[in-house]
């Protein structure tokens, strides 16, 4: 199983949530148009140069009023976490609201959930293009202009990387004991996370 799939299959056990890749028009990216068909989940394809914008395209696809936004190189992202953040959010009609920093969950188990009207407000600003691009950095380095909530969880979370961003990372999570392999009967195998609740209360 590819690792958006295995992230695709992991927020599936949360039925409440639609879930919609967002991806570009580049060739190379059709792969995962067709594990959307595969999966039986929409799709939104965009200009690959304006993240925002494809964002944006996701969420008219939704028709949601919020909306969580998980990263594909993040396939152990915390759920129970998910579920807390977004019912606060929900409840607090935040902008724009995260829990993945210094003070929160570990780097590659965090996400970020709009209000859908805000981030469709946000895309018709004058933004550069590296600013849409890093358009979640953009509201948190303006904070002051938005109704953004900073889930704090714990005084200093440890350093480890739980995204998949290098070979890296997964070598010292394993190390660390945070990843553990679980062998079935077939001799297949997935990588999974181990204690992440008390990795986290430790921090």
């Amino acid at each position: 199983v590819d690792v958006v799939s295995y992230l695709i299959h992991r927020i599936k056990s949360k039925p409440a949530y639609e879930i919609i890749i967002a991806t570009s028009k580049r060739e190379e990216d059709t792969v995962f148009e067709e594990i959307a068909q595969k999966e039986k989940i929409k799709v939104y394809r965009g200009d690959y140069r304006d993240v925002l914008d494809r964002v944006c395209g996701s969420a008219l696809l939704s028709e949601a009023d919020h909306f969580v936004r998980i990263f594909a190189n993040y396939p152990f992202v915390d759920l129970e976490k998910m579920d807390a953040l977004y019912r606060e959010h929900v409840d607090g009609n935040f902008d724009y609201s995260y829990n993945e920093h210094n003070k929160g969950v570990l780097w590659g188990t965090g996400c970020e959930v709009f209000r859908t009207q805000f981030i469709l407000e946000l895309n018709r600003r004058e933004l550069n293009t590296n600013q849409r691009e890093t358009f979640s950095y953009f509201i948190r380095q303006n904070e002051s202009q938005f109704y953004v909530l900073k889930k704090n969880l714990c005084e200093k979370r440890k350093g480890y990387r739980l995204c998949l961003e290098t070979e890296k990372d997964l070598v010292k999570g394993i190390k660390k004991g945070l990843l553990q392999w679980y062998h079935f009967e077939n001799g297949s195998k997935i990588l999974y996370i181990k204690n992440i609740q008390d990795a986290i209360s430790e921090m």
